[in-house]
């Protein structure tokens, strides 16, 4: 069982520790922290890059990931950006991913305005994420995850057009693997999971071990021809398809790091488990 409110936080660097990390939420503003946890390889007892902070509940963890992700690390010289995951983003084996793509973002548009902007419309949304370039600024568009595919199907069809996030109207569409595929996208290209400057993963893959699919398997959508997608902009014609070659190349060139940062967030969760079993039988 996942410990409540824990986050996990990954790139750290090995001046990074437990105080070092505190000190950057005070400096955030960032207050319900109950303890950090900076893991250790434990052969060789370095730090290993990744740990936990644990909230006082899941939904202020859920609400300081958003806050905080791909902003920078007060202090960390030279520059590192919170990389920051919670449990809930992970879809369970058999549950349909019921996301969609939300693009026209303007720059100021971060990952907690896009989650404010829809939690406050839906009840359900379990995470939001803006895609940024390599020097850290939006790319124009992002992601949105649901836990109800009626509040998702709602989304598609009504959203669009909607002011208020940002200066722009939003636009929304599906996006999800199959739809990429349908839509001439190449095949066989590496999941990008929300990738944030550097090729530094907000939040790391979350396929599961018996298959379950993943949140970092979204992609930018090209022209939708489902019913329940959202209608096209006035004078009948669909957004230009994104230039997936592009795309194509931006995955291969991650593909290597997210498949170990996906081993690494399994490892993290099973090894802060057995710890907290060790101290709870030490008690």
């Amino acid at each position: 069982m996942t410990r409540v409110g824990a986050l996990w936080i990954g790139g750290l660097e090995p001046y990074m520790d437990e105080e070092f990390l505190q000190n950057a939420m005070n400096i955030m503003g960032e207050t319900g922290v109950v303890s950090i946890k900076v893991m250790t390889n434990k052969f060789t007892g370095e730090p290993a890059g990744y740990g936990f902070i644990n909230f006082d509940s899941d939904q202020t963890a859920i609400v300081v990931m958003h806050r905080l992700g791909g902003k920078i690390i007060p202090n960390s010289n030279p520059s590192v950006r919170f990389k920051l995951n919670h449990n809930s983003t992970r879809l369970q084996p058999g549950e349909v991913d019921t996301s969609i793509w939300v693009g026209d973002l303007t720059p100021e548009v971060d990952d907690f305005a896009l989650y404010r902007f829809f939690s406050q419309r839906y009840q359900t949304v379990r995470c939001a994420k803006v895609v940024l370039d390599e020097s850290g600024f939006s790319k124009g568009y992002g992601f949105i995850r649901f836990g109800s595919e009626a509040e998702q199907q709602h989304a598609l069809g009504s959203m669009t057009g909607e002011m208020g996030l940002g200066s722009k109207p939003i636009k929304v569409s599906m996006a999800n693997q199959k739809n990429r595929q349908e839509n001439g996208a190449p095949g066989g290209e590496p999941n990008w999971g929300a990738t944030m400057s550097g090729g530094i993963s907000a939040w790391p893959s979350q396929t599961s071990s018996s298959g379950g699919a993943s949140w970092a398997g979204l992609s930018a959508p090209g022209p939708v021809s489902s019913p329940t997608s959202a209608p096209a902009p006035s004078g009948g014609t669909s957004p230009p398809a994104p230039d997936y070659s592009a795309y194509h190349q931006y995955y291969q060139q991650y593909a290597q790091q997210y498949s170990q940062q996906q081993q690494q967030y399994a490892a993290a969760w099973s090894a802060w488990q057995q710890a907290q079993q060790q101290q709870q039988q030490q008690q």
